[in-house]
């Protein structure tokens, strides 16, 4: 038999179909490991009918691959936003970013300690206060996909009464529901599949308290398309074509200039064929709390200091947040260090002092050539009490030279 490499798919689906550039990849994956299954089968016919076994262990093998593959219906990447629970950009006593609290009376907060989280250094911990809640989070919306289509949602979860901490998928015309945690005070692993209704108008992914009061934990919440319950993940950041061809007109130049950005010749009328790489999509976030030089605290618990750097530009999202203050000043450090172009200051986003929130805005500062950042109790640059609670909660970007 003559080899014959497999076409990979060279289109991409139209928009109307999947309009996001994470579903085009996803369906090129999903068609090449169609592919791939196809050249074994191939293989195992070439090496007879009976190769190392009967024909009906082969044939398990291959039906057993196929479910690893997916029949083209398969996707191991997690469309849940904050899984781990680890972004509180609206403060620890609220729903995380992605995640909505549905139910009255119900209260979500961040869990550092109590259990000890599954995965990473947070949890959310959902209270039920008379009747039955969620935090849930629904997925893109392209009803016309999901329909008839399976996914899998899986969350770990913590519980200390049974029959009371589940998972559940909704896709408008059904709610269905995985088994309950034993409440025996361990994580456990729950997950349900469900195959989306015809006519199916959305996807919506529920951790779930029900059938009486109490406070359950959830963490590694993971929604993926087929019926694998996958190993939790976090979910991608959005990417772009790495090598993008396009137009680029401009009335200052006359004629044209076919090349890459950045040459130097000029024209008037149009640049064509303009190709344009970066990463700016594919920066991940990283925590440099663990790292930093922390002053104004004897007891902390969080200091998240979120960076990525881009090109010359350093983005920081912070929080910093103790039970005890044990100075009138507040500094942090940063990886990188800023230019002498120019002085920084900003205002905080949220602060507290001495325990109680403050109404008036409060400042951060950066000077130049610095990686030591100092915040103040108001804008004339106030000291801090030196006891009782106190926070700080804001983001900036600033050009560095390293």
């Amino acid at each position: 038999m003559t080899y014959v490499p497999p076409v990979y798919p060279t289109t991409i689906p139209t928009v109307g179909d999947l309009p996001d550039r994470v579903d085009d990849v996803d369906w090129l994956y999903a068609a090449r490991y169609n592919e791939l299954k196809k050249e074994l089968r191939a293989a195992l016919t070439e090496l007879g009918t009976t190769p190392k076994g009967a024909s009906a262990n082969v044939a398990a093998r291959l039906a057993t691959l196929q479910i690893s593959l997916g029949n083209g219906i398969t996707n191991p990447t997690n469309i849940i936003y904050n899984g781990k629970f680890i972004l509180w950009t609206n403060g620890i006593a609220v729903a995380p970013d992605g995640w909505t609290l549905v139910g009255a009376g119900a209260s979500v907060a961040r869990e550092l300690t109590t259990p000890t989280p599954k995965l990473g250094t947070d949890c959310a911990a959902l209270t039920r206060s008379g009747t039955d809640c969620t935090i849930q989070q629904s997925g893109p919306e392209r009803p016309s996909y999901y329909q008839n289509r399976t996914y899998t949602f899986g969350c770990w979860a913590w519980a200390s009464v049974a029959n009371r901490a589940c998972l559940s998928v909704n896709d408008g015309i059904t709610e269905s529901f995985s088994s309950y945690h034993t409440g025996n005070s361990t994580w456990q692993w729950l997950s349900y599949t469900m195959t989306m209704a015809p006519a199916a108008t959305h996807i919506i992914a529920r951790c779930y308290l029900a059938n009486g009061d109490t406070t359950v934990c959830f963490v590694g919440a993971i929604l993926v398309e087929g019926s694998i319950p996958y190993a939790f993940s976090t979910k991608p950041l959005p990417t772009v074509n790495p090598t993008a061809v396009g137009v680029m007109t401009s009335p200052k130049f006359a004629g044209s200039l076919n090349g890459s950005v950045g040459a130097t010749t000029p024209a008037a009328g149009s640049f064509t064929d303009i190709i344009a790489t970066g990463d700016i999509y594919n920066v991940q976030w990283a925590d440099y709390g663990g790292s930093s030089t922390i002053i104004g605290w004897s007891t902390l618990e969080t200091k998240k200091i979120m960076y990525k750097k881009i090109g010359s530009l350093v983005f920081v999202a912070f929080y910093i947040d103790g039970s005890v203050s044990n100075s009138s000043v507040v500094t942090f450090t940063l990886p990188y260090t800023s230019n002498g172009n120019t002085y920084l200051r900003g205002t905080l986003g949220e602060a507290k002092n001495n325990g109680a929130f403050i109404a008036s805005a409060s400042k951060w500062y950066l000077n130049i050539n610095s990686n030591i950042v100092s915040c103040f109790v108001d804008m004339a640059g106030s000291g801090w009490t030196a006891s009782g609670g106190k926070m700080v909660l804001g983001q900036f970007f600033f050009e560095t030279n390293e």
